[in-house]
């Protein structure tokens, strides 16, 4: 079972938006069965979840003091992936939420603003040992920022895709859906599927590593 955690200590950047279409594109895309979790006080993800209308994904209620026994237990159930939606702070049970990761996305928008507060974010990654992708959200096509904002994220780590801003991705949300869900044939969908893809690639990778580090151990 692989565990991602959706994080950054910026609100505003999309965190929930993509938790929620990244667990149905791996519902559909049959790497599931898949989990979320709403680790955000604002509790976003689960107004989303109780607007929908589909059974998957599932919705899991803990809290974080029950998270790591949770986690071990949606394992045991068969679950393949767990979605984590962090809040837009770095609060006290955010690192806990980081060690139970297989992988961090990192989304942010293409301003000097949300490009100046990555600093604390990637800090707590690279403290918990974990690794990250970026995501650039919100983007508007053939901008010299949105060039410049990918260039700054290369130097942290891989920018795992480029999300363009689109009325479709926040329409989706209101009712318990995503945007692919609306229009399947979508550059939003497209999009997602593109991400997925990446996010999919990469866990794939690091689950052989750690298989052969096992044998060899």
């Amino acid at each position: 079972m692989h565990v991602v955690t959706v994080c950054s200590t910026k609100g505003g950047v999309g965190k929930t938006t993509l938790t929620a279409h990244l667990a149905v594109e791996a519902t559909e895309k049959g790497d599931g069965p898949v989990a979320i979790i709403d680790a955000d006080p604002q509790a976003s993800l689960a107004r989303w979840w109780n607007a929908r209308i589909a059974d998957t994904p599932a919705f899991v209620q803990t809290n974080m003091k029950g998270l790591p026994d949770q986690i071990d237990a949606l394992q045991e159930a068969g679950y393949a992936l767990v979605l984590i939606d962090t809040p837009g702070a770095d609060v006290s049970y955010t690192r806990t939420i980081l060690r139970k990761a297989h992988l961090v996305l990192v989304p942010s928008r293409p301003s000097p603003l949300d490009l100046g507060t990555l600093g604390a974010t990637v800090g707590m990654v690279e403290a918990e040992d974990k690794p990250l992708m970026f995501v650039l959200n919100g983007v508007t096509a053939r901008t010299r920022i949105s060039v410049q904002a990918i260039q700054a994220l290369s130097l942290h780590g891989p920018v795992a895709a480029i999300l363009h801003q689109r009325t479709d991705y926040a329409a989706a949300m209101t009712d318990g859906r995503v945007a692919g869900e609306l229009d399947p044939s979508s550059r939003s969908a497209e999009e997602i599927s593109a991400l997925w893809a990446e996010v999919k690639k990469h866990l794939r990778k690091q689950a052989r590593k750690t298989a052969l580090q096992e044998e060899g151990a």
